[in-house]
Parts: C-alpha cells; sequence; structure tokens
C-alpha cells in the first residue's frame, strides 16, 4: 500500500471562478509499472496520488479515504477489478464515485458488463497520456459540477438532447424510457420532441394531445418566453409530461432558433430535468436548442454505415459549439445479429465516451407500446430494463439534481 503526494493544491471551477481543492486519484493494479506510468500520465495536472496493487487494497483506501477518481484495473490478485467495482456500486456512500476500468480486457461483455455496472469509462491499454488525462478530466467535471454546483443561467432545471446518427435508430424510445426511470411523484420529467413532423411518443405512451409543439407555436406569435408551458404538456402516469411532435402532420411554419432557445429555458424553469428527442436533420432551430443542453446523447447502431454517420454528426457538432466534453454516444442494438464491429473501435473512432449499451428486445418494445407505457415500467425485470436504468445513471449530473432537489 502506497501513498505518493505531488502537494496539495486548489483550482477554479472548471464552468467558473470558485477554488476547489486538487483532486486525488486513486490507482489500482497489480502491475507496479503501470501505476507508475498512470501517474506520469497525470502528474502534470497537479493530481495527489494513492496507490493499491488489488480489489482488496483498493476498497480499504476508499473506505478509509474516498478519492475523486478511481483508475481500476480488472485483472489483480486476492479481488478482481469487476469485483471491487460491484462493491463499491453497491454502497451508498461510493455509489457515485467515478471509476474509469484501464485494462488489457479487450471484450465486448466485459467492457458492457462494467459500464452497466456502473464504470464511469473504460480505457484499453495501452494508452496514451493525452486520453487518459482527457478522461480523469472529464470525470472529475462532473464531479466537481455535483460537489460544487454553478448556478444555472436556464432556471434551475437541466437539459439533456436524444438525437440519432441516423434515422430510425430508436431516440424517442430512449427518451421516453430515460424519462420513466428518472421520474418520481414530487419531480416529473420533461420530455419535449423537437420535430417539425409527426411523432411517436404519444403513441407510444397511448396519449391523444390536445396540445402539442404547432399549436404552441401558433399560440405565442414567437414570443414562447410569455407561453404558460403547462397548457401544452400531456401529462402521463409514469410522471412523464410530454411535449409532443405535430399530431396533425407538420408545424405550420418553422421554429426559429430565438424561439428554439426559448423553449428549452421554459421547459427546465418547469421541471428539474427535460429530455429533448431532436430529429437528425440539421435544423438551425435545432442546433440552437443543443447548444442550451448540459449533456448530448448521440445514440448510434453497432454496424460500419452508423458508425461512420455518428462521425459526420460529431463533425457536425463542432461546427455548432456544442461542447464536446458534453457528448457522449449510447449503442443500441436493433438486432439480435452479431456486430462486425466492437464497443472499443467505437470509442476509438468517435473519441467520446460511450454511456452504455441498449440490447436489442423487438418483442418487449411492442408489448410496452401496446400497453401504452415505457417498457422500463411494463417489464421492470428484464435485461434491456436494467440497461435504461444503468444509463440513467450514467448521467451523472442530471442525477444529482433529482437526488438533492
Amino acid at each position: 500500500m502506497v501513498l505518493s503526494v505531488t502537494g496539495q493544491a486548489w483550482c477554479l471551477h472548471p464552468r467558473g471562478g470558485q477554488r476547489i481543492p486538487m483532486a486525488r486519484i486513486l490507482i489500482a493494479d497489480d502491475d507496479f509499472g503501470c501505476r507508475k506510468m498512470l501517474q506520469r500520465a497525470l502528474e502534470s495536472d497537479g493530481y495527489e496520488f494513492v496507490e493499491a496493487s488489488n480489489g482488496e487494497e483498493a476498497l480499504a483506501l476508499i473506505r478509509q479515504d474516498p478519492p475523486d477518481v478511481v483508475l481500476l484495473d480488472l485483472v489483480m490478485p486476492f479481488m478482481d477489478g469487476l469485483t471491487a467495482l460491484r462493491h463499491l456500486k453497491a454502497r451508498t456512500e461510493t455509489r457515485d464515485l467515478p471509476i474509469i476500468i484501464v485494462t488489457t480486457v479487450d471484450m465486448d461483455s466485459t467492457i458492457s458488463e462494467c459500464l452497466d455496472g456502473g464504470a464511469a469509462d473504460y480505457l484499453i491499454k495501452p494508452i496514451s497520456p493525452r486520453v487518459v488525462q482527457a478522461r480523469v478530466r472529464a470525470a472529475l467535471d462532473a464531479v466537481s459540477s455535483n460537489r460544487y454546483p454553478m448556478p444555472s443561467s436556464f432556471g434551475g432545471g437541466k437539459a439533456i438532447a436524444i438525437t440519432g446518427a441516423k434515422g430510425g435508430v430508436g431516440t424517442t424510445t430512449l427518451a421516453l424510457n430515460l424519462a420513466a426511470v428518472m421520474a418520481k411523484p414530487d419531480w416529473p420529467v420533461n420530455v419535449a420532441e423537437l420535430r417539425a413532423d409527426f411523432g411517436t411518443a404519444a403513441c407510444q405512451l397511448d396519449l391523444a394531445p390536445r396540445a402539442d409543439l404547432a399549436t404552441l407555436l401558433m399560440d405565442s406569435c414567437g414570443v414562447i418566453e410569455t407561453c404558460r408551458m403547462e397548457n401544452y404538456l400531456t401529462y402521463h402516469s409514469s410522471g412523464i409530461r410530454l411535449l409532443a411532435a405535430p399530431q396533425r402532420g407538420t408545424l405550420v411554419r418553422d421554429m426559429l432558433p430565438g424561439e428554439a432557445s426559448a423553449l428549452v429555458d421554459r421547459l427546465t424553469s418547469t421541471a428539474h430535468l427535460t429530455l429533448l428527442d431532436c430529429p437528425t436533420l440539421p435544423d438551425p432551430w435545432c442546433q440552437a436548442a443543443m447548444t442550451r443542453c448540459d449533456q448530448v446523447v448521440l445514440v448510434v447502431e453497432l454496424e460500419p454505415t452508423a458508425l461512420e454517420a455518428a462521425k459526420r454528426k460529431l463533425d457536425q457538432f463542432i461546427t455548432w459549439d456544442v461542447d464536446s466534453s458534453a457528448i457522449g454516444a449510447v449503442v443500441v442494438h436493433r438486432t439480435e445479429a452479431a456486430s462486425p464491429i466492437n464497443l472499443a473501435d467505437v470509442r476509438s473512432e468517435l473519441n467520446c465516451s460511450v454511456l452504455g449499451v441498449i440490447p436489442a428486445d423487438p418483442a418487449a418494445c411492442l408489448a410496452a407500446t401496446a400497453a401504452g407505457t415505457p417498457v422500463a415500467l411494463h417489464q421492470p425485470a428484464i435485461s434491456l430494463t436494467a440497461s435504461f436504468t444503468a444509463l440513467a445513471l450514467r448521467l451523472e449530473h442530471v442525477e444529482a439534481v433529482l437526488q438533492t432537489a
């Protein structure tokens, strides 16, 4: 058990001027050389380091004095990394601790198991120092946002945009199931279909909205700030409040970028969490809405065409000035067929975090739609629901808002 310190320091909050303590990083790896390699990669940022050579040592150190981030190897003596991860995520005191898996194990099943089990990220050795630095900074950014929250510019609530790399990847189903998992009796979740044409969310929830996005635009006369948003939301028993896309054709007129920004602001002022179901097509108003969001989730299928489309979509986000650190990918399996691309390829090709993996279960989705309720509520014990729940937990800064509301 070795403790090495590069010096306690202070830094500024990554999105503001607050002064906060420098982070402590625990590196758990049975290979002394790997521990030192990771420490050298990160020492320029001035972190304090704690080292452990196995899972049992890591757990003891964490219980004694929890670090800010854990870099955890999988293959270690006495207790392996996956077992240690499960122990940490099972305890209330360490459930929210960011754990980055750093290992040579490059198997889709193991990667999925770790991400579904609550790991914040998964890095495959050998890795470059710059990648390690970027991933640790991203994890610390989330921790700092939760521990030292900055005032929100958008009325206090959080907004997450969900969009597909290409059409037909299931963004609406994902948005509704995340909302169902996150919604509570005292804090409903908004879901807004930002689409110019007919949306399917109302059908999936067996709702018949009296008002929708087209109604809102017609009534607002260009001044959405004056509208009472509750009048345009349709309530579901799950706690989801839906702003439906046009139910009778298309929008009577195009939404202006300023209206899209105002719409996000109004939605976030009425709920702790708003999920935006955004179209794949690059509309200017969709751009305006995304730049107001705290996080952007890019949904991609595990096949070459979708992966290439996702790369183009990420390039588009850069031109839109979407914060790259706020973007994460979600891999969806639409069929049970074997995939020609593994998750490591997705992470490497897209150069962004993979937030979760959603397995294929078309029968469960059809049954849930027939029942007019999200899969996560209709069949809570299946693996598909577990994946939705794990993804909801991965959206850390949103979860913190819900817990502290």
